[in-house]
């Protein structure tokens, strides 16, 4: 369901008028499911939207993908901090799957979602992004922050949606997409529309990353260097970006420690970054990005154009068995199915898994 209960917060509604939208994939309501031309997103906001006036700002936040809007919801008020000059949305994906984009079918990061449907979010969230500021006096009074694939879709709306600088962004457990990031070509330069003024303002961006040690999907070793290299393609201040690693935490519920978010330590992050105050977060450990992004890249994705990276090299090949290979890669899908707990259908040719290097058990990555 696209509309959310909003269990202990208040429902709100964004109408996007005469969305076309420019890709296929899971459908949803409006014009993504080619119905009328208004694409309707709903979202769990802490007051209504006709009580904005007087407050300092908001933070409109994405959940990720197999999670809902109402999982936040259901920790309000008492997980999720939150200054009472200042409102937070929960923004519900409006496609039928609790999926912001579907995973596309690649063998890695590089080509991990759909590219069609990630510029379709970034058109609907810029815009949601745009109805927030008029109604809280300003792009600067309007953070945006998400989980996974919102903190995907997040980062890339901060950066690349819109040249007006916002509050910042707060990127929970993410990872760059194609229209920031490409292993082939690395950091995307702005939009060429900008103004030469719009540029240099952009500068002015403030945006933090905050991932799990024990992320297997969206790691720190592949996310932050590249990551790195979009901030420094945009020339922001270093002291308007954190790279932070947080200890004892995962991906998903299942993996060590749990899910880093939704679990409440996001948020009192979150609203330090907010405050100007990025240097009082707690329990986090700053990361130096590492310098080569593409060594990943390399061991896994070229190893030989026309040869999938599912193939073992010769020297692999010999004294493996078709027992042992196989014995293997139902090990993978096993550990895959235990710890992560997904609807899924192992079938043949279907994506590798980025957690395990083995072939894929879902549709959809959180």
């Amino acid at each position: 369901p696209t509309e959310p209960k909003c269990p202990n917060m208040k429902k709100c509604v964004f109408t996007i008028t005469d969305f076309r939208p420019f890709g296929s994939g899971p459908p949803a309501n409006g014009s993504l499911a080619g119905g009328p031309p208004d694409l309707t997103v709903w979202g769990c906001s802490s007051s209504w939207l006709s009580n904005s006036p007087g407050k300092r700002g908001v933070v409109l936040f994405l959940h990720g993908a197999l999670n809902y809007a109402d999982d936040y919801a259901e920790l309000y008020p008492t997980y999720v901090y939150r200054p009472e000059d200042y409102d937070i949305i929960f923004l519900q994906t409006p496609r039928t799957r609790p999926v912001w984009m579907s995973v596309a079918d690649k063998t890695d990061l590089n080509h991990h979602w759909n590219n069609t449907q990630v510029e379709e979010d970034m058109t609907f969230v810029s815009e949601i992004v745009d109805q927030l500021a008029a109604l809280y006096g300003g792009h600067e009074r309007v953070w945006v922050a998400g989980m996974s694939q919102g903190a995907v879709v997040s980062a890339a709306v901060a950066l690349k949606g819109t040249p007006k600088v916002l509050g910042g962004a707060f990127v929970v457990a993410g990872y760059p997409v194609r229209p920031l990031y490409t292993d082939e070509g690395g950091a995307k330069d702005p939009p060429s529309r900008w103004s030469s003024a719009e540029l240099i303002e952009k500068q002015k961006t403030k945006i933090y990353f905050y991932t799990g040690e024990s992320d297997s999907v969206l790691p720190i070793s592949q996310s932050f260097c590249r990551f790195k290299r979009v901030v420094d393609k945009y020339k922001l201040d270093p002291a308007n970006y954190r790279f932070w690693r947080k200890a004892g935490y995962g991906h998903y519920s299942k993996d060590a420690g749990g899910a880093i978010s939704p679990n409440g330590n996001e948020f009192h992050a979150l609203w330090h970054v907010v405050a100007g105050k990025p240097d009082d977060v707690a329990h986090v450990t700053s990361v130096a990005p590492a310098t080569d992004c593409k060594a990943w890249f390399r061991a896994h994705h070229l190893r030989g154009r026309g040869r999938s990276v599912h193939a073992p090299s010769a020297a692999g090949r010999r004294g493996q068995g078709a027992g042992q290979a196989h014995s293997r890669l139902a090990a993978c899908i096993s550990k895959r199915l235990q710890q992560h707990a997904w609807r899924h259908s192992a079938r043949k040719g279907s994506p590798i898994c980025e957690a395990y290097r083995c072939p894929a058990v879902g549709q959809f990555a959180r």
